[in-house]
């Protein structure tokens, strides 16, 4: 560990014996001591008291503007006015839970069919829910059996697709074709073994693919932008050659839009990029801090889903208490104005990484779309999960130790996940990101 990040980590630890003590109590009864394994952090994580607006506070009493909120879930920030009286409204005078169809459902379907041009939607409780029910539609719409990812895209936790999203770059091979790299343990290679791998912005790669087992692949899911390795985005032209090798082979393209949906547009990257996927999966932003994900696809897609064939169920799924959030969410909050106002702030605070990281002749890329942006500590431009790999993760650790010591919240500690803007940020909170980072510059030389 160099110098500077042990005297920032010396700093956090004496700022936050709260936490630590927490932490120490926590792994008598939680494994791990968190209640997911993206949570923790070495020396022990941070321990929050409470959040609102842009800002997050932990046990010691330490504030922080919030440009993390929750792996950009809160994309209207921290128990909005609007969101905490839907809460409060459907929980006191409607009830939290049916199993019985309510008309949330039907409304917040509308509001997405508007956004994303799919006209039929069902509702799940994460992203993890909406890729999987995804992928499970389109085998029983193709009646084919084998799915292809890229590396580095994650889809969530189910064991199909948790493959090559962590894996280094010695166990990665050729730069032209996809390897499966378990992420976990507990995953048998039979669990994934329906699953191939290809490389990022490498057409040739799916083409392989597609050419080693023709008419047997059912879809191509992909994250439009590869939120979770900094920031990556298609190149020009990739998505419509993607598209329609897919038809080509009779197979469905699936845009896994958890974390750009309702983010980079209206109708995320769907409408961003001006194309349209067999099948769009939504979930982080869409219910103000809520579990809500969401599948859509045309009618004939999903009639399968409606008449039974393909099983979609869930005790929890279209959750009234959600979708009433849900509803006030798409319809009040996320706003053409409130995404215009985002998008300037986001743009001003990626530009000012820029022009810090050109004046410090830093070795760092930043990239940014919509409200979303990263810098990444490497000297090499970002087009694929292998350019992110060679990134230098000690510097990292240093930028979120030292902005945190300076009361920011950058993003998520690991190293991979995004800032997000909201739409409670104030220019004066991106001034004093970029303050604070332009403070701690000059230790990456």
């Amino acid at each position: 560990m160099n110098s500077h990040l042990q005297n920032e980590v010396d700093e956090w630890v004496a700022r936050t014996p709260r936490s630590a003590e927490a932490y120490r109590k926590a792994c008598t009864n939680v494994p791990g001591g968190v209640g997911s394994n993206f949570r923790f952090m070495e020396p022990y994580p941070m321990f929050v008291s409470r959040a609102r607006g842009s800002r997050i506070f932990d046990l010691d009493g330490n504030e922080f503007i919030d440009f993390m909120l929750s792996m950009g879930s809160l994309l209207v920030g921290h128990s909005h006015p609007a969101v905490v009286k839907a809460i409060t409204e459907q929980a006191s005078e409607r009830g939290t839970l049916y199993c019985i169809p309510h008309v949330f459902e039907q409304e917040v379907a509308a509001q997405l069919a508007a956004r994303f041009g799919q006209a039929m939607w069902r509702f799940v409780n994460s992203g993890t829910e909406a890729t999987m029910t995804a992928l499970r539609i389109a085998r029983g719409y193709t009646g084919k059996k084998y799915i292809v990812k890229f590396e580095g895209h994650y889809h969530g936790h189910n064991d199909q697709t948790l493959v090559t999203t962590s894996a280094l770059l010695r166990q990665l091979g050729r730069g032209d074709r996809g390897v499966k790299v378990p992420a976990s343990q507990g995953i048998p290679e039979e669990t994934y073994a329906l699953t191939l791998v290809a490389v990022f912005n490498n057409l040739e790669s799916v083409k392989a693919l597609f050419n080693e087992r023709p008419g047997q692949i059912a879809a191509v899911i992909c994250e439009p932008v590869m939120m979770d390795c900094g920031c990556i985005e298609a190149e020009p032209g990739f998505f419509e050659a993607l598209r329609d090798l897919c038809h080509e082979n009779g197979a469905l393209l699936i845009f896994d839009e958890v974390k750009t949906g309702c983010k980079l547009a209206p109708g995320g990257a769907t409408e961003h990029y001006g194309i349209k996927p067999d099948i769009v999966c939504v979930a982080k932003a869409l219910a103000g801090g809520l579990p809500l994900g969401a599948i859509g696809a045309d009618e004939e897609i999903m009639e399968i889903v409606g008449n039974g064939s393909v099983i979609q169920v869930g005790t929890f799924g279209a959750n009234p208490l959600v979708l009433s959030v849900a509803n006030v969410v798409l319809r009040d909050l996320l706003t053409p104005e409130a995404y215009r106002r985002v998008f300037e702030l986001n743009r001003m605070l990626v530009d000012g990484y820029r022009a810090i990281v050109r004046e410090h002749r830093l070795r760092a890329q930043v990239n940014g779309v919509g409200p979303n942006g990263i810098i990444t500590f490497t000297d090499r431009p970002l087009k694929s999960y292998r350019e992110f790999m060679t990134a230098d993760e000690e510097a990292f650790r240093l930028y979120w130790f030292a902005m945190m010591n300076r009361g920011v919240m950058p993003a998520h500690h690991y190293g991979g996940d995004v800032w997000t803007v909201s739409i409670v940020h104030t220019r004066e909170d991106i001034e004093t990101h970029l303050g604070a980072f332009e403070r701690i510059a000059p230790m990456f030389r």
